[in-house]
């Protein structure tokens, strides 16, 4: 059997058809994977021990106090769906620490004494609320206008 020049040609032709579906395809996943562009990103997972995955929430509730103004916003908001993989339990006294106490007073805590954490600039010292029990979860950081505070809960276990 053998190739004509035209086969040949079509031949090369459809490789090069191939090779930019394939290049294609895999800028795309690179987009799609670390742009956000699909709402699917690595920001949305945090994996480690206590101080890191409490420094991360804390970022987290920093970052949602200064989107709605330093609870001057009446409008409620969710601000991220976080999905938690801690190796060590991780609590709202242990987020605290890494709170910046003079923008988001949280001197009350459900499991820890959080007292140091006041500010003279808020009456209501109390601007983080808390409902998270287990070290593995997806967490839902929100807003709450009617509150004036940010309000950090558990939704579900991660799925694997």
């Amino acid at each position: 059997m053998s190739f004509g020049k035209g086969a040949m040609e079509t031949l090369t032709d459809y490789m090069y058809l191939i090779i930019a579906i394939v290049v294609g395809g895999l800028m795309f996943y690179f987009v799609a994977h670390y742009s956000g562009l699909f709402g699917n990103t690595q920001d949305d997972y945090v994996y480690g021990n206590r101080d890191f995955v409490s420094e991360r929430i804390a970022l987290e509730i920093k970052n949602c106090w200064e989107r709605h103004r330093g609870g001057l916003d009446p409008n409620s908001d969710i601000c991220l769906d976080l999905r938690v993989n801690a190796t060590q339990p991780f609590t709202e006294a242990s987020v605290t620490k890494f709170l910046d106490c003079k923008l988001i007073p949280n001197n009350k805590c459900v499991d820890g004494n959080c007292s140091f954490c006041t500010s003279n600039s808020f009456e209501d010292r109390d601007k983080v609320g808390w409902d998270v029990k287990s070290r593995s979860a997806v967490l839902e950081i929100t807003y709450s206008g009617y509150e004036r505070k940010i309000m950090v809960r558990e939704l579900a276990p991660p799925s694997q």
